[in-house]
């Protein structure tokens, strides 16, 4: 989703050129050396394979577990990146970090 309209059509005609498969929104149930079991975004249960590789795009959550016990450790503790924001990438976490280094 936070892929640029322009580069997000020239990454779908590579899908289509390279026979990449997209199962958008399904949870993988298994896997296996030859198949992946999964639950469509419907709720009916399928499976695909055989298969040279699988990718999975599964998203994320923050999570201040470690941040809060290090302030316990620490006087003075940042969090950055995706401890801070769900929707991170490398390029926010490094102006995260820039951001921190101008505050310390």
């Amino acid at each position: 989703a936070d892929v640029p309209p322009e580069n997000r059509r020239c990454l779908f005609e590579l899908f289509q050129i390279y026979g990449v498969r997209l199962y958008p929104g399904c949870q993988v149930k298994q896997f296996s050396p030859h198949k992946v079991d999964y639950t469509a975004q419907d709720g009916t249960d399928a499976s695909f394979g055989p298969f040279d590789t699988v990718v999975l795009a599964v998203g994320s959550r923050s999570n201040h577990v470690l941040g809060e016990e290090a302030e316990s450790l620490a006087p003075q503790v940042f969090e950055i990146g995706d401890a801070v924001r769900t929707a991170g990438n490398a390029l926010l976490a490094a102006r995260d970090a820039f951001e921190v280094c101008l505050k310390i």
